[in-house]
């Protein structure tokens, strides 16, 4: 349990932020949906330029390779890679109350 206390304050503030962020990244798709409404182009503001680009590009569908593929040429080009992941979720009323 001490664990858990030490980092509590560390958890909440990431969380803060993450919320920040997502609240931040809602309002810069607002924003780059009126750019993108406007059409491709270099847009002027005081202080930054934003460009939009539209176009098509290439995208391989890996479910369809993978089904032509044989499980040994899969495995043979397939390799491991660390990763580490953090995820930050809110606690309901219910959770708090039985940690408390």
């Amino acid at each position: 349990m001490n664990g858990q206390i030490k980092f509590s304050k560390d958890v909440d503030r990431l969380g803060e932020l993450l919320a920040q962020l997502a609240d931040l990244n809602a309002q810069a798709d607002e924003f780059k949906a009126k750019l993108t409404k406007r059409g491709d182009g270099a847009y002027e503001g005081e202080l930054f330029r934003a460009t939009v680009t539209s176009g098509k590009k290439n995208k391989l569908d890996m479910k369809a390779v993978r089904g032509k593929l044989s499980p040994q040429f899969l495995s043979a080009n397939t390799s491991k890679v660390p990763y580490v992941m953090v995820k930050v979720v809110a606690r309901n009323n219910e959770q708090i109350r039985k940690a408390a």
